[in-house]
């Protein structure tokens, strides 16, 4: 008789499927501040998947795994949630070694729900068009945030009344969205490692050409697994550069001369995976301010991403501002701001 694959080996690094799969959204799995799961409030929860044992914190109800994450919302023993984690990613008691699972084993449900996104991406996407000399994305980019885009990508599209939605709480206890106003936006197309487009982040704006006036004017639309992605704004070279926002890879760029990409996230940019070809990498990190349990989410990821793209073979630096709380947009401003201090001095 084959024993069966031990459930905590074959979850390492597949907590979002795990988690979206058992019911919790997918867009509270990525490593910002969301309601808790299991207790509620507002931005008390954070999924920061470290060593991809799907770890989070609340601040309401405490710390935990992904197993423990999962036995609380299903209300699961152990055993249990052993074998959802199996008929998740596949496993039936067989012996194959993780690595080797075909993504096609998935619940039946899976299929259809990635074709909704999938479908959804696209309708987005298609009503967006390039971002235009004057329009409302083109005076955020160059005017508002100062940066100097010669040519926009093609990775980028305005979407000129894109739909603002936030979560509802049913009656019946389920959770739906609601869609509370429409705004002009920027969308970014984010696409894996090797090259397929995935999902959308969007940044809604106002008509006047700033970020808009609502909770979260970014956000990262529910698509297909990210596998290593990124936002790629330049065609890369032998050296690229890496770094959370687009606006920031936008200033990285502008003050180094390197290709940058986004990765829109510090979890995100954990899992960062260069194309072939790529053989420095430069991780322009946020110097992020410690959170209530010290942690410091654009230097811990930089880190992380370091240490896993030099065990590949890779050359990396990792580049960060010396103030804390400030990234390369911060910097870019201030060199903007001196320059314009010397003209006037000259």
């Amino acid at each position: 008789m084959m024993q069966r694959t031990d459930a905590r080996q074959l979850a390492n690094s597949h907590w979002h499927e795990i988690l979206e799969a058992a019911g919790i959204d997918g867009e509270s799995l990525d490593g910002n501040h969301h309601p808790c799961p299991l207790c509620g409030g507002s931005d008390r929860f954070r999924f920061d998947d470290q060593e991809g044992r799907g770890t989070y914190y609340c601040n309401g109800c405490g710390a935990g795994d992904g197993f423990k994450l999962l036995m609380s919302f299903k209300t699961f023993a152990f055993r249990d949630a052993a074998d959802f984690v199996r008929s998740v990613l596949g496993e039936g008691g067989q012996s194959t070694p993780p690595v080797a699972m075909p993504k096609a084993h998935k619940p039946p449900a899976r299929p259809a729900d990635e074709q909704r996104r999938i479908e959804d991406l696209r309708r987005a996407w298609d009503k967006g068009r390039p971002v235009l000399y004057g329009d409302t994305a083109w005076r955020y980019l160059t005017q508002e945030r100062k940066l100097p885009v010669a040519k926009m990508p093609s990775s980028l599209r305005f979407h000129p009344r894109l739909a603002y939605s936030v979560k509802v709480k049913h009656p019946d206890g389920s959770v739906g969205f609601k869609v509370v106003g429409y705004f002009p936006a920027v969308l970014a197309k984010v696409v894996d490692a090797a090259g397929k487009a995935v999902t959308i982040h969007r940044t809604y704006l106002s008509d006047s050409g700033k970020k808009a006036p609502v909770e979260n004017p970014k956000k990262l639309m529910r698509g297909l697994p990210l596998n290593g992605g990124a936002i790629r704004l330049m065609p890369h070279k032998e050296v690229l550069g890496v770094a959370e926002g687009i606006e920031t890879a936008f200033a990285a760029h502008a003050l180094t001369g390197i290709p940058t990409w986004a990765t829109i996230s510090a979890k995100i940019m954990e899992g960062f995976q260069p194309p072939a070809g790529v053989t420095m990498v430069i991780i322009f990190a946020d110097n992020d301010p410690p959170d209530e349990k010290g942690r410091r989410a654009g230097q811990d990821a930089a880190k992380v991403l370091k240490e896993r793209l030099e065990a590949q073979g890779l050359k990396v630096k990792v580049m960060m501002p010396c103030k804390a709380g400030t990234d390369f947009h911060d910097v870019w401003i201030g060199h903007l701001a001196k320059n314009k201090a010397a003209r006037q001095r000259a």
